[in-house]
């Protein structure tokens, strides 16, 4: 399975020459991708025939976070504060691959305009404090470390809002994240709102905008304008968290992931082994 990251980068020599590698085996049979763009890739190199590539779009979701959907949970206003996220791992210092800087950002925006007074920002992943000076909204943000799955799963559920603002082609000239990344989709699985970027057009129309969905250009102030639209219309931000989920239980549900292989790894060994 080719999944964005783990050394797969586009239009680099090493990682080409790693799919070759695999590609021209006799071992090899098929690849499962996982994004529009990859496909793309494969075939425009010529790296691999289409008919040994198998589509399936998004990721294996633990079984965990699958049943923690069917969870009642409380969002803003039945609840003191509008809890806003960002989860990521870190690979740069200041987090730009993933876009924590605009959220810093938008936070101490949303705080020193006062606009929403009762906004919290929870930050999970290996930040902290000393990567962004946050001093100006020390009250107001929160730094849990890394989260195990199911603690996780916990902390989504006490959040209205997850951003993720992420910027391909940053932590190297043809790195990239997947649309959705984990993060989001863990989240959405959870019910929270998802607002996050998709510079490369990898939606495709699969989530719909404004709808499942909130995409924005990996800007401050359009973050901050779509949480202020949010905070004024909090039944529109529950719909739209619980549009989203129910899509995401579809898209990533056992039977769109975890049946396609398996079908497909029993139609290989039949084919091999008559």
């Amino acid at each position: 399975t080719l999944y964005p990251g783990g050394g797969l980068v586009i239009d680099d020599k090493t990682s080409d020459d790693n799919l070759k590698r695999i590609f021209e085996s006799k071992c090899f049979r098929k690849v499962i991708v996982t994004q529009d763009n990859v496909k793309d890739y494969l075939l425009k190199k010529k790296l691999c025939k289409e008919e040994d590539i198998e589509f399936i779009f998004g990721i294996v979701t633990p079984e965990s976070t699958l049943k923690s959907t069917s969870r009642k949970r409380l969002y803003y206003p039945d609840k003191k504060h509008l809890d806003i996220c960002f989860v990521a791992h870190k690979y740069l210092d200041k987090g730009s691959d993933k876009g924590y800087d605009l959220f810093i950002e938008s936070a101490k925006k949303i705080v020193l305009d006062k606009k929403i007074k009762n906004a919290r920002f929870h930050v999970v992943g290996e930040f902290n404090k000393e990567d962004i000076d946050v001093s100006d909204i020390e009250k107001k943000i929160h730094f849990y470390g890394v989260l195990p799955v199911d603690e996780l799963n916990d902390f989504y559920q006490k959040m209205d809002i997850i951003v993720s603002p992420t910027r391909p082609f940053v932590l190297s000239k043809g790195s990239f994240d997947g649309f959705p990344t984990g993060s989001v989709t863990n989240a959405m699985l959870n019910g929270v709102l998802a607002i996050t970027t998709d510079s490369l057009k990898l939606n495709n129309n699969r989530f719909e905008v404004n709808k499942d969905i909130i995409i924005v250009e990996p800007k401050v102030d359009d973050i901050v304008s779509k949480i202020d639209e949010l905070y004024k219309e909090p039944d529109k931000m529950v719909e739209i968290a619980t549009s989203g989920k129910n899509k995401a239980k579809d898209i990533y549900s056992l039977k769109n992931q975890i049946d396609r292989r398996t079908k497909l790894l029993k139609s290989l060994a039949k084919r091999e082994y008559k």
